[in-house]
């Protein structure tokens, strides 16, 4: 597995669970040309990784990248 450059999401991309699926548009990646959809709980450590392609995904809660209730 290559190691991907992060990429970054904000709050308004999460789904309502709190995270993103990879293969995601965000990554640039087209869906039918790649692994299987996996869901990636970002919300809960402020990243995640896919174990299909290494992808990261660092979620950015705005300009000082602070959770709002912190």
């Amino acid at each position: 597995m290559t190691t991907s450059p992060a990429i970054t999401v904000l709050e308004k991309d999460l789904n309502s669970h709190g995270g993103v699926f990879c293969p995601s548009p965000l990554a640039q990646m087209p869906i039918w040309n790649h692994h299987p959809k996996v869901f990636l709980d970002v919300s809960t450590t402020g990243q995640a990784t896919c174990a299909y392609c290494g992808t990261r995904y660092v979620l950015s809660w705005g300009p000082a990248d602070q959770h709002p209730s912190a």
